[in-house]
């Protein structure tokens, strides 16, 4: 059943990040992204981050949750996660952490003759970009704890079918 939860969610993620973005590009003019970048940038993004997520989903899926590999699967869909938010918070910079500066030219006829300038719009998301690594950050310290409670939950569990039963070699007194 494990190998089947994970073929589906392999499946998704594989369809939704690399499939559904290239169907999608299709359809859009190559320049109508705009702010986000180029078609081809957010096919690469996408394609990367859906390879990344597949991959991490089928080692969460078929690892047991006491193990390193889960831990570190769980750990890093959450830092997919957020990039992922960064990206589009970014519009295509994943690296500004939420602050950006477009620049849009402006066509303003002067008694002159013609000149070209521009305005520049600045966006700026960077509190919601900390209060995100914030939960990020708390988020991984309950993973980690939780990692830590199932560890030590699993070797009780392994004490305890080795150890014979007590009642069974009682006198019966």
């Amino acid at each position: 059943m494990k190998a089947f939860k994970a073929a589906v969610g392999v499946a998704f993620y594989l369809f939704l990040f690399i499939i559904v973005p290239r169907m999608l590009a299709e359809k859009v003019p190559g320049d109508s992204l705009g702010p986000l970048g180029s078609t081809e940038t957010i096919i690469g993004y996408s394609t990367v981050i859906g390879l990344v997520l597949a991959s991490v989903y089928a080692a969460k899926t078929l690892t047991p949750k006491h193990s390193a590999i889960n831990l570190a699967a769980c750990m890093l869909s959450d830092m997919v996660g957020f990039y992922i938010f960064l990206f589009f918070v970014g519009f295509g910079e994943p690296w500004s952490f939420g602050r950006v500066e477009k620049a849009i030219p402006l066509n303003a006829i002067a008694a002159a003759g013609e000149v070209v300038s521009e305005a520049t719009i600045t966006f700026d998301f960077r509190f919601f970009v900390e209060l995100l690594a914030v939960v990020l950050a708390m988020k991984l310290v309950v993973r980690l704890l939780e990692f830590y409670l199932e560890r030590v939950e699993e070797n009780r569990r392994r004490v305890e079918r080795k150890q014979p039963d007590a009642d069974f070699y009682s006198t019966g007194s």
